[in-house]
Protein backbone atom coordinates (compact mmCIF):
# COMPACT_ATOMS: atom_id res chain seq x y z
CA UNK A 1 0.00 0.00 0.00
CA UNK A 2 1.52 3.27 -1.06
CA UNK A 3 1.64 6.25 1.28
CA UNK A 4 -1.01 8.76 0.24
CA UNK A 5 -1.28 12.36 1.38
CA UNK A 6 -4.18 13.51 3.54
CA UNK A 7 -5.75 15.19 0.49
CA UNK A 8 -5.38 11.96 -1.52
CA UNK A 9 -7.13 10.01 1.25
CA UNK A 10 -9.95 12.56 1.30
CA UNK A 11 -10.41 12.15 -2.44
CA UNK A 12 -10.21 8.37 -2.22
CA UNK A 13 -12.94 8.29 0.47
CA UNK A 14 -15.11 10.70 -1.53
CA UNK A 15 -14.68 8.64 -4.72
CA UNK A 16 -15.40 5.33 -2.97
CA UNK A 17 -18.55 6.74 -1.34
CA UNK A 18 -19.69 8.12 -4.70
CA UNK A 19 -19.03 4.75 -6.38
CA UNK A 20 -21.15 2.88 -3.82
CA UNK A 21 -23.97 5.44 -4.04
CA UNK A 22 -24.07 5.44 -7.85
CA UNK A 23 -23.80 1.66 -8.05
CA UNK A 24 -26.75 1.31 -5.66
CA UNK A 25 -29.06 4.06 -7.00
CA UNK A 26 -31.29 1.69 -8.98
CA UNK A 27 -32.06 -0.40 -5.92
CA UNK A 28 -32.13 2.52 -3.46
CA UNK A 29 -33.32 5.74 -5.14
CA UNK A 30 -32.29 8.75 -3.09
CA UNK A 31 -29.27 6.97 -1.55
CA UNK A 32 -26.47 9.31 -0.53
CA UNK A 33 -23.21 8.12 1.00
CA UNK A 34 -21.31 10.84 2.81
CA UNK A 35 -18.80 11.24 5.62
CA UNK A 36 -19.62 10.84 9.28
CA UNK A 37 -19.78 14.55 10.01
CA UNK A 38 -21.60 16.85 12.43
CA UNK A 39 -24.85 16.44 10.50
CA UNK A 40 -24.65 12.64 10.66
CA UNK A 41 -23.70 12.39 14.35
CA UNK A 42 -26.39 14.92 15.26
CA UNK A 43 -29.01 13.01 13.25
CA UNK A 44 -28.02 9.74 14.96
CA UNK A 45 -28.21 11.32 18.42
CA UNK A 46 -31.55 12.97 17.63
CA UNK A 47 -33.36 10.21 15.72
CA UNK A 48 -31.90 6.94 17.02
CA UNK A 49 -33.33 6.44 20.54
CA UNK A 50 -30.64 4.91 22.75
CA UNK A 51 -32.94 2.25 24.20
CA UNK A 52 -33.89 0.94 20.77
CA UNK A 53 -30.33 0.59 19.44
CA UNK A 54 -28.66 -2.85 19.24
CA UNK A 55 -25.28 -1.19 19.82
CA UNK A 56 -24.58 2.26 21.19
CA UNK A 57 -21.39 3.44 19.53
CA UNK A 58 -20.25 6.94 20.45
CA UNK A 59 -20.01 8.17 16.86
CA UNK A 60 -18.78 11.65 17.82
CA UNK A 61 -15.99 10.10 19.88
CA UNK A 62 -15.09 7.53 17.23
CA UNK A 63 -14.73 10.12 14.49
CA UNK A 64 -13.31 13.08 16.42
CA UNK A 65 -9.62 12.23 15.92
CA UNK A 66 -10.04 12.28 12.09
CA UNK A 67 -7.62 9.46 11.28
CA UNK A 68 -6.08 10.00 7.86
CA UNK A 69 -6.63 6.41 6.72
CA UNK A 70 -10.21 6.12 7.97
CA UNK A 71 -13.08 4.67 5.97
CA UNK A 72 -16.16 6.43 7.32
CA UNK A 73 -19.62 6.59 5.85
CA UNK A 74 -23.07 7.88 6.65
CA UNK A 75 -25.77 6.17 4.59
CA UNK A 76 -28.78 8.40 3.92
CA UNK A 77 -31.92 7.96 1.87
CA UNK A 78 -33.23 11.42 1.13
CA UNK A 79 -33.11 13.11 4.56
CA UNK A 80 -33.14 9.95 6.69
CA UNK A 81 -29.94 8.63 8.25
CA UNK A 82 -30.06 4.84 7.83
CA UNK A 83 -26.59 3.71 8.87
CA UNK A 84 -23.05 4.58 9.89
CA UNK A 85 -19.84 2.64 9.33
CA UNK A 86 -16.23 3.24 10.28
CA UNK A 87 -12.99 1.46 9.56
CA UNK A 88 -9.27 1.97 9.05
CA UNK A 89 -6.59 0.96 6.59
CA UNK A 90 -3.41 -0.37 8.19
CA UNK A 91 -0.59 -2.62 7.03
CA UNK A 92 -2.81 -5.54 8.05
CA UNK A 93 -5.51 -4.49 5.56
CA UNK A 94 -8.75 -2.52 5.32
CA UNK A 95 -10.82 -3.18 8.44
CA UNK A 96 -14.45 -2.44 9.24
CA UNK A 97 -14.42 -1.71 12.98
CA UNK A 98 -17.85 -0.16 13.65
CA UNK A 99 -21.23 -0.53 11.99
CA UNK A 100 -24.71 0.53 13.05
CA UNK A 101 -28.02 0.72 11.28
CA UNK A 102 -30.95 2.87 12.28
CA UNK A 103 -33.07 1.20 14.96
CA UNK A 104 -36.20 2.27 13.07
CA UNK A 105 -37.86 -0.98 11.99
CA UNK A 106 -38.80 0.15 8.48
CA UNK A 107 -36.00 2.48 7.39
CA UNK A 108 -35.27 2.40 3.63
CA UNK A 109 -31.97 0.49 3.94
CA UNK A 110 -33.17 -2.10 6.48
CA UNK A 111 -31.15 -5.26 5.86
CA UNK A 112 -28.71 -3.54 3.47
CA UNK A 113 -26.50 -1.24 5.58
CA UNK A 114 -23.93 -4.03 6.02
CA UNK A 115 -23.90 -4.74 2.28
CA UNK A 116 -23.22 -1.08 1.54
CA UNK A 117 -20.55 -0.80 4.25
CA UNK A 118 -18.76 -3.89 2.92
CA UNK A 119 -18.98 -2.55 -0.65
CA UNK A 120 -17.32 0.67 0.53
CA UNK A 121 -14.66 -1.22 2.51
CA UNK A 122 -13.82 -3.39 -0.49
CA UNK A 123 -13.73 -0.41 -2.89
CA UNK A 124 -11.16 1.34 -0.68
CA UNK A 125 -9.25 -1.91 -0.15
CA UNK A 126 -8.99 -2.42 -3.90
CA UNK A 127 -7.94 1.20 -4.52
CA UNK A 128 -5.06 1.03 -2.03
CA UNK A 129 -4.16 -2.59 -2.88
CA UNK A 130 -4.66 -3.74 0.71
CA UNK A 131 -3.65 -7.38 1.23
CA UNK A 132 -7.04 -8.23 2.75
CA UNK A 133 -10.28 -6.85 4.11
CA UNK A 134 -11.32 -7.61 7.66
CA UNK A 135 -14.48 -7.42 9.74
CA UNK A 136 -13.57 -6.76 13.38
CA UNK A 137 -15.58 -8.42 16.17
CA UNK A 138 -18.41 -9.64 13.94
CA UNK A 139 -21.75 -10.52 15.50
CA UNK A 140 -21.54 -14.30 16.14
CA UNK A 141 -25.12 -14.68 14.89
CA UNK A 142 -24.11 -13.26 11.51
CA UNK A 143 -20.94 -15.27 10.77
CA UNK A 144 -22.69 -17.50 8.23
CA UNK A 145 -24.21 -14.45 6.57
CA UNK A 146 -20.78 -12.76 6.25
CA UNK A 147 -19.50 -15.88 4.52
CA UNK A 148 -21.76 -14.95 1.58
CA UNK A 149 -19.33 -12.09 0.99
CA UNK A 150 -16.31 -14.42 1.13
CA UNK A 151 -15.23 -13.71 4.73
CA UNK A 152 -13.81 -16.54 6.82
CA UNK A 153 -12.22 -17.11 10.20
CA UNK A 154 -8.48 -17.73 9.99
CA UNK A 155 -6.15 -19.64 12.29
CA UNK A 156 -3.62 -16.82 12.72
CA UNK A 157 -3.57 -15.84 16.43
CA UNK A 158 -3.33 -12.11 15.68
CA UNK A 159 -6.52 -12.29 13.58
CA UNK A 160 -8.86 -14.19 15.94
CA UNK A 161 -11.14 -11.16 16.39
CA UNK A 162 -11.72 -10.87 12.67
CA UNK A 163 -13.38 -12.40 9.67
CA UNK A 164 -10.95 -12.11 6.78
CA UNK A 165 -11.16 -11.95 3.01
CA UNK A 166 -7.78 -12.22 1.32
CA UNK A 167 -7.23 -10.19 -1.84
CA UNK A 168 -7.21 -12.40 -4.87
CA UNK A 169 -4.33 -11.86 -7.23
CA UNK A 170 -5.16 -12.31 -10.88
Amino acid sequence: MEDLSYADWQELRRSARHFVAVRSQTRFPGLQVGPIDYEATTAAARTWPRLERRVTWDWKGITKNRETKRIDAAFWVDEELCGLSYGLVTSRGATLTRLEGSPRENHPLKGYVTDLAIALLEAVSLAVEAPRTLLQDPDPNLIEWYRRFGYERVAQPELTRYLVKERRKV
